[in-house]
């Protein structure tokens, strides 16, 4: 049987941190056979987890899934699905002998349009549903009281029912057909998802953080909150020591699990916040030297920051302020370290990405600035741009394009910060650095609107007639979109900064 994967979409909620949206910032998560949450991006050797421009490389990879909104949809109530009620399906399941099946949906969901294209279709599929189970297609919004009834909080969720409405098992995350056929036979013979969950950590993989993972989340979901959060931090303490590639998914995915199951289980928050507030404690008090790397080149890169104990307080507090919707409480950390001078520089370099944004939001400008050495940063990125589409050539998903776009967008950020200390000609040799990158229109719209963020009125209007000279014309519409920002009649104000 070939590798499981298991794709879903967390649901929307009403408001909140992390309405419509993952935890690390997606809308699309993707699951390995090893249970892990990622964005499936880069070649089948490692993964890359992106949020707002900071990218983590780890290991056990699995590639983007891509064009998810194109997939063909099976209809309500087209065979083997029925056109019944809930009530009408569980009265025909105790007559026919059979057990009631629910694929609980949403229209924006794109790993349910998947499984109408895919697993649906499938001429097994068909002939096993319509053998063993009496089928409905639910749109979960649409029937929100039945969708709260059996706790669906992802989709698509594929519930297993007895003609009683009693829980057999469920399938969160879509399925391919091969994957689909043995789940839910396993499930009518008796092993439940817990069960299977189970097993892959009873033998070898006991110490796998991925497996661990899953294990967890099947936990919640049958409602074993305690002992699901007692597998969630087993990963988050100690999933690093076991798999040095779980480093991205600690800091994203499995937090947002946690946070979402403080949801239900609030100790799963407390348990966050222990580790953030020792985290910060650990910084504030200057501990942790640099670790001295066991290894080089790319796998030493790789691996640095689990070696570098300040440099995974700074992350943690950070990753936990974020999932917790807290994000300021690192800027006053990042800010109590700057005030303690160079006994803290360490820690303060290793915040500095972590609290870049919310400095330049803040037009923190000269704090920005005091953070980085622009120079060795832009250089360092195009090296790690260099490096990925290295990796990626020649693969079906490359990322080196994707990388590159990260370059020009980090890149606007201090030229923004130059912009807004009055640092024109720093800003232009900035820009003409990443136009000489990447001369497309992105890279400009970037530039146009971080010198309009900076209120360089005058910069960001020779952008766009450099652009109009020097792009084709395709190009330009992204340009003009950005131009469009540009305040009539603004005007280069003292220090850079825009006056009306």
């Amino acid at each position: 049987m070939g590798r499981a994967r298991q794709v879903h979409v967390h649901k929307r909620e009403a408001g909140g941190a992390h309405a419509n949206r993952c935890p690390a910032g997606y809308t699309l998560w993707c699951l390995s056979a090893a249970g892990s949450r990622f964005s499936r991006f880069g070649g089948e050797d490692r993964q890359i987890f992106v949020r707002e421009g900071i990218t983590m490389l780890g290991y056990r990879g699995l590639a983007l899934l891509i064009g998810l909104v194109s997939c063909v949809s099976v209809a309500v109530g087209e065979e083997p699905f029925r056109d019944l009620s809930f009530a009408e399906a569980c009265a025909a399941a105790k007559e026919e002998d059979k057990v009631v099946l629910i694929d609980f949906y949403t229209t924006w969901c794109g790993p349910c349009k998947m499984m109408d294209k895919t697993t649906w279709r499938n001429r097994r599929v068909r002939r096993w549903l319509k053998k063993k189970t009496v089928a409905l297609k639910i749109d979960a919004e649409a029937e929100r009281g039945l969708a709260k009834k059996y706790s669906v909080e992802a989709y698509p969720t594929v519930l297993l029912l007895k003609p009683d409405g009693t829980e057999i098992d469920r399938l969160v995350g879509s399925r391919e057909a091969e994957v689909f056929l043995s789940e839910t036979e396993d499930a009518l013979a008796g092993k439940d998802s817990l069960a299977r969950a189970k097993e892959k950590i009873e033998g070898e993989k006991k110490n796998d953080p991925m497996e661990r993972m899953k294990y967890a989340a099947v936990l919640a979901q049958k409602g074993k909150y305690e002992e699901g959060l007692k597998e969630y931090l087993w990963c988050f303490d100690h999933g690093n020591e076991n798999n040095v590639g779980f480093y991205g998914v600690r800091l994203s995915f499995l937090l947002g699990d946690i946070v979402r199951l403080g949801g239900k289980y609030p100790p799963a928050l407390e348990a966050l916040r222990e580790r953030r507030d020792a985290a910060e404690k650990a910084l504030l008090a200057g501990a942790g030297k640099k670790g001295k790397r066991e290894a080089s080149g790319l796998l030493g890169f790789l691996r640095k920051p689990a070696l570098d104990p300040v440099f995974e307080n700074a992350m943690v507090l950070a990753a936990i302020n974020r999932e917790l919707g807290e994000d300021e409480n690192t800027l006053v950390v990042y800010d109590k370290l700057a005030a303690e001078g160079k006994a803290t520089e360490a820690a303060r370099r290793a915040m500095f990405r972590t609290v870049l944004d919310q400095l330049l939001q803040a037009r923190r400008y000269d704090d920005v600035l005091a953070g980085a050495d622009v120079s060795r940063e832009m250089n360092s990125r195009i090296e790690a741009y260099k490096v990925s589409a290295a990796l990626s050539s020649g693969r079906k998903h490359d990322t080196g394009d994707f990388m590159k776009v990260q370059v020009a967008i980090e890149g606007g950020k201090f030229y923004e910060a130059l912009l807004g200390v009055g640092l024109a000609d720093k800003a232009r040799r900035l820009a003409n650095k990443l136009i000489a990158f990447d001369e497309r229109g992105r890279t400009y719209a970037t530039l146009i609107e971080h010198a309009v963020r900076a209120g360089a009125y005058d910069e960001a209007r020779k952008l766009v007639r450099r652009a109009r000279i020097s792009l084709p014309d395709e190009e330009l519409p992204t340009v003009r979109q950005a131009a469009g920002r540009i305040p009539a009649g603004g005007r280069v104000g003292k220090g850079g900064r825009g006056t009306d």
